[in-house]
Parts: C-alpha cells; sequence; structure tokens
C-alpha cells in the first residue's frame, strides 16, 4: 500500500509540474479599475472584458460588455462590432506582419459574424484592404478566416443585450479555437520578428477599437471583406499587462483521475 501511495504521490506531482506546461492564462479588467489600461468611450461605454487563452489547446476567448455612450443615455446602446489584436506583451501597433485582428460585426445581434485577416501594424481598421503598409497603394488582404468559415460557424460568437442593475449592457464574445491562426503563414511577413498569431501567456498586449455606426460589407463566396466603414471609434490600447494562470483542463483530468485511481485502490 505504501509503494502504491508513493507512486501515486509521484504521478500527482508530476501531473502537478506539467501543469505549468498546459495553464490557461486570463485578463479580467472593469473600467476605472487602478492599475489598468485606459479606455475611450466614444463608441459605447467600455464596461468590462475578459480573454482567455489555454497554451496547449489553444482555446481563446474574449468578452466584452458596453453600456450607452456616456453623455448620450438616451441614445440607447450603439456600439456594433469592433476590431481587435492582442499578443503576449507589446501593443500590437507598429507590428505588421506578427499577429491576426479580428473584424467582430454584430450589426444583427441574433447572428453575430467575424472574419480575421493578417495585421498591417498600421494604427487604423484597413489590414483587410491593405495587407502590405510598405508598398504601394492597397495590397490584397491576408485572410485567414473569411465571414462564411464553417469553423466559426461552428464556434461561440454570442451578442446580446440586457437588462443589468446599472442599466442595460450589450455583450459581444467569440471562443474559439485559434490554431490555424497561429500556424497561418502570413503573406506579409515581418523581415525581423515571426509570425505570432495571437494568444498570450504571463503577459498581454491589447488593441482593441470598439465601433458605433459601422458598416460592412461581404462577398459571401470568398468570405472577404468588400467595404468598411468604421463610424465613430473607442478604444482600449495597453501592453504588458499582467495575467493570471490556472492550470489547463488537460493537467486537472490527469491529477483527477490519478486520484480517483488512487480512492479505488
Amino acid at each position: 500500500m505504501r509503494t502504491l501511495i508513493c507512486a501515486a504521490a509521484g504521478a500527482i506531482a508530476l501531473a502537478a509540474s506539467s501543469s505549468a506546461f498546459a495553464t490557461v492564462w486570463s485578463y479580467n479588467w472593469q473600467n476605472g479599475q487602478p492599475g489598468g489600461p485606459t479606455a475611450n468611450h466614444a463608441a459605447g461605454l467600455v464596461d468590462s472584458f475578459s480573454t482567455s487563452f489555454d497554451d496547449v489547446t489553444k482555446r481563446l476567448t474574449f468578452s466584452v460588455t458596453f453600456g450607452a455612450v456616456p453623455g448620450n443615455p438616451g441614445g440607447g446602446l450603439q456600439t456594433n462590432g469592433f476590431w481587435l489584436a492582442i499578443n503576449d506583451g507589446p501593443n500590437p501597433k507598429t507590428h505588421p506582419g506578427e499577429m491576426a485582428i479580428f473584424y467582430f460585426d454584430a450589426r444583427n445581434l441574433a447572428n453575430p459574424r467575424m472574419t480575421v485577416y493578417g495585421y498591417n501594424g498600421q494604427n487604423g481598421p484597413n489590414s483587410w484592404q491593405d495587407g502590405n503598409p510598405v508598398a504601394g497603394g492597397n495590397q490584397i488582404g491576408d485572410l485567414i478566416h473569411g465571414v462564411n468559415d464553417e469553423a466559426y460557424k461552428l464556434s461561440a460568437l454570442g451578442a446580446g443585450d440586457t437588462m443589468t442593475p446599472g442599466g442595460e449592457r450589450r455583450t459581444m464574445s467569440f471562443d474559439i479555437d485559434a490554431t490555424a491562426i497561429i500556424n497561418h503563414v502570413p503573406l506579409y511577413p515581418d523581415a525581423v520578428d515571426p509570425w505570432h498569431g495571437t494568444g498570450f501567456r504571463d503577459k498581454l498586449g491589447i488593441w482593441f477599437h470598439p465601433v458605433r455606426g459601422m458598416s460592412t460589407t461581404y462577398n459571401e463566396t470568398s468570405g472577404r471583406i468588400t467595404a468598411y466603414s468604421t463610424g465613430t471609434q473607442g478604444w482600449v490600447d495597453a501592453s504588458f499587462l499582467n495575467t493570471v494562470p490556472t492550470p489547463g483542463s488537460a493537467a486537472l483530468l490527469g491529477l483527477g483521475g490519478l486520484l480517483a485511481a488512487r480512492r479505488r485502490r
């Protein structure tokens, strides 16, 4: 029995140590919290956002909650989309050919849509239109996932309005397998820094612009954006935010199995 207990304890220790390699990293922000990023609320009150990344399964989640535009409460909830780039530390701006940019379209709350392009590093939403900012003219955008991509149709893309004690709130979220984004071979790679795609570990960089009055059209065959008007923009930009690690699901399942086996013995 003592041998079995020692063996189980050793296996549990091994599983616990492996959790360093199977971690879910998360970051949660509430408007006004000290030490966090500042926000511009021109496109709607950015009430809170949260994001998580599993560094083994590559599951990436992002959820943001909006209120009415400050100073215009009678205008109701107006935010109808956003664009977003995230990485593992520095502010994504000025980093072309390294990561993805997400275009989230919630004009129809019952059917939100999302496209993903390679980010061209410019401080604007035009990666879909000009994938290579170095070359003259508009180079075709580096499309990673089109609006009609079955992988994202089956993913959790969410949008909707709720009534909370603080008033009306609008939530937009996605929950995706980011493996294809991370493994993407960029059309316009950076000459120095390799492709990162998306995701983060102990540090988070975010370039996030919610919009109201957004207008978007798509080529339903290719899934590409064909026109994109941003309307009024807000923003949350930050670098090297400290994230919180928790053991990944694989490590927790392994640990639970070992404990159950020990109880049976």
